[in-house]
C-alpha cells in the first residue's frame, strides 16, 4: 500500500519528538527532512526500543485518539511557541473540536497550588469568570487543587479551555476528572500533549509541560501559591520567555519568589488584567 509522503513524515516527526528532545535534532532538520533524519537516528540507536519502533504504526495507533500536529499545520500555535527557539515542539498532540491555534492566542494560563484555600478557591472563580467576560481562553490542567478549579471554572462561565496534559491524551488523570474532560473537548475545548497517546507521566514530561503551558498563554495568572509549588515552576518559565506575569490580589502570594516582580491584579477587574498584560515585560 503506497503511503503518502505528508503521512510518512507526519509520522517521522511524531517518533522524533517521542525519543529525542526538539533542540537535539533541531540542527539535522534544518538540512534533511524528517524522514532521513528519523532513519538515521533510528539506525544508529542502541536501543531497541528506539530501533524497532515503527513510526508509521505509532501514529496510526495514535492518531485512533488524538491528531498529531506539526509546525506545517495550521493550528500549530507558531505564533506561540516560536519564543521557545530550538525547544520549540516538533509536533503536538490534540484532541478536541477546537483550533489550538485560535484559542491559544487569546488565552491565559490559570494556575495555583494544589492545597488550595477557600479563599483562594474563591479568588480563582471569580477571576476566571471575568477572563471568560472578556473572551479569553483559559489555559490551565487536569491537575487537583487551582489547575482542576480553572478548568471547571471556565467551563461553567462558557469560556473554552485548553488543557495541557503531561501524559498520553488516550486517558484523563486524575480519573474523577474523566466526565469534565470529554465533555470539555467536545463544547469548544482542547487538550494539548508532547506525550504520544498511550505516554505515562513521568518527571522529565511533567516539567516540560509546564514550560509549554508558559509559552502557549498570552500570560500567566497566578491565584494562589505555596513555596515549591509547581506554580512557582510555571511563573518562573513565564518570566524567562517574557510572559506578563500576574498574581491575584488577596491571596498572600507575592512575597513567594519568582512573583515579587509580578504584577498584582484585582480578580474581578477585566481592565487591570488588560492593562498588566500590554504592558511591556521587562
Amino acid at each position: 500500500m503506497n503511503v503518502s509522503i505528508d503521512i510518512q513524515e507526519r509520522a517521522a516527526r511524531a517518533a522524533l519528538a517521542r525519543f529525542f528532545p526538539p533542540a537535539d535534532v533541531w540542527a539535522d532538520l534544518a538540512f534533511a527532512g524528517p524522514i532521513e533524519v528519523w532513519a538515521q537516528r533510528r539506525h544508529a540507536g542502541r536501543s531497541p526500543i528506539l530501533r524497532n519502533h515503527d513510526a508509521l504504526r505509532a501514529l496510526r495507533e495514535g492518531q485512533l485518539s488524538a491528531r498529531f500536529i506539526t509546525p506545517a499545520d495550521g493550528e500549530y500555535p507558531r505564533r506561540q511557541l516560536e519564543v521557545l527557539g530550538k525547544d520549540a515542539p516538533l509536533g503536538l498532540w490534540v484532541r478536541g473540536e477546537a483550533n489550538l491555534a485560535q484559542l491559544a492566542i487569546r488565552s491565559l494560563a490559570v494556575t495555583g497550588s494544589r492545597a488550595s484555600t477557600e479563599k483562594g478557591r474563591a479568588v480563582t472563580s471569580e477571576l476566571v469568570g471575568t477572563l471568560a467576560s472578556g473572551g479569553y481562553a483559559i489555559t490551565t490542567s487536569l491537575a487537583s487543587g487551582h489547575d482542576l478549579l480553572a478548568h471547571e471554572a471556565a467551563q461553567k462561565a462558557g469560556a473554552h479551555s485548553v488543557l495541557v496534559i503531561p501524559r498520553g491524551l488516550d486517558v484523563a488523570f486524575p480519573t474523577d476528572a474523566l466526565s469534565s474532560y470529554i465533555k470539555a473537548l467536545h463544547r469548544g475545548s482542547c487538550a494539548v500533549s508532547l506525550a504520544a497517546p498511550g505516554v505515562e507521566c513521568n518527571g522529565h514530561l511533567l516539567h516540560r509541560h509546564l514550560r509549554l503551558r508558559a509559552a502557549l498563554a498570552t500570560g500567566v495568572v497566578i491565584t494562589e501559591a505555596n513555596l515549591g509549588g509547581r506554580e512557582l515552576e510555571i511563573a518562573a518559565h513565564a518570566m524567562e520567555l517574557r510572559r506578563p506575569l500576574l498574581v491575584a490580589d488577596g491571596v498572600g502570594s507575592k512575597e513567594l519568589q519568582p512573583l515579587k516582580d509580578a504584577r498584582l491584579v484585582a480578580a474581578h477587574s477585566l481592565r487591570d488584567i488588560r492593562v498588566a498584560i500590554e504592558a511591556k515585560v521587562p
